[in-house]
């Protein structure tokens, strides 16, 4: 299962500020909150939000479900770690 969600996600095991998503025991959590331009004060684009969202979601079926490894390539879909986000899709 993936649930997404608006709400941050903090992980209090790790050092970071927060996650896009977390999995566990082969579900996953994605959360759209920082995938928003919104949450950075830009003007609202929803279609980049869905966009975005769409590409994390498509992470975890791709780990959780296909087996894929993470990569390592900032143009993989698994690309791993996903630190930021930027104004290109």
């Amino acid at each position: 299962m993936i649930a997404v969600t608006s709400a941050d996600i903090y992980l209090r095991s790790e050092t970071w500020r927060f996650a896009f998503a977390v999995r566990q025991d082969g579900n996953a959590v994605v959360s759209d909150a920082r995938l928003d331009p919104r949450f950075y004060r830009v003007d609202p684009d929803t279609q980049l939000l869905l966009e975005r969202t769409e590409k994390m979601v498509t992470k975890e079926v791709g780990i959780l479900d296909l087996g894929l490894v993470p990569s390592n390539s900032p143009r993989s879909v698994l690309y791993t770690p996903v630190a930021s986000t930027t104004w290109t899709t």
